[in-house]
């Protein structure tokens, strides 16, 4: 007999699967929730979604974004302070702190990179994966033209515009064994 999730019945689940997505340890989410921490750990194992880790680590990154934009503005109150009172001791420890504060805002906002960083730039549409995710889901729609014809004009960065002509049936749906014709064909060479 199938084994019952302790973790995804939990009625605070939600809490639960953020902790265990900001890193906190099986034992401690265990505790607070009343939960072993081998059935956390199955939990995380088993269920809990990757995707939930980028939405945590972009809140934790947005949260740490205004402690350093409130810095740098504290530090410019200062650096006007020590100008205006023409303490160029505090000034000049005030440039600095600035100069620091700016670094790292441009490295919380990834528009400062480190030395020796590269970037890798992926064309997800070229990709093997890609190709054959988009042929399923364009052999899946094949009993349903209209849509079938929507979706991979979609893909394709197509303009909405010719869907709406489309579903007002303006034009007759796509057929696989026609070529794509309409208003969002390519055009014909001479």
């Amino acid at each position: 007999m199938a084994m019952h999730c302790l973790s995804c019945e939990h009625p605070k689940r939600d809490g639960l699967d953020r902790a265990l997505a900001a890193g906190i340890s099986n034992a401690e989410v265990g505790r607070r929730y009343g939960l072993t921490p081998k059935a956390i750990g199955r939990h995380a194992n088993n269920h809990l979604s990757p995707a939930l880790g980028v939405v945590v680590e972009t809140e934790r990154t947005k949260a740490l974004l205004g402690r350093v934009e409130d810095l740098v503005a504290r530090t410019e109150t200062i650096l006007g302070v020590a100008e205006a009172s023409g303490k160029a001791q505090l000034a000049l420890s005030a440039v600095r702190e600035m100069r620091e504060s700016l670094k790292l805002l441009e490295q919380v906002t990834g528009e400062l990179r480190p030395e020796g960083t590269t970037v890798q730039v992926l064309n997800v549409q070229t990709s093997d994966e890609w190709v054959a995710i988009r042929g399923v889901m364009l052999d899946a729609l094949a009993p349903f033209p209209e849509a079938r014809a929507a979706v991979a004009h979609a893909l394709a960065g197509g303009d909405p515009q010719p869907i709406k002509v489309l579903q007002a049936g303006v034009i007759s749906p796509y057929r696989p064994e026609e070529p794509l014709g309409g208003p969002w064909a390519p055009p014909e060479e001479d």
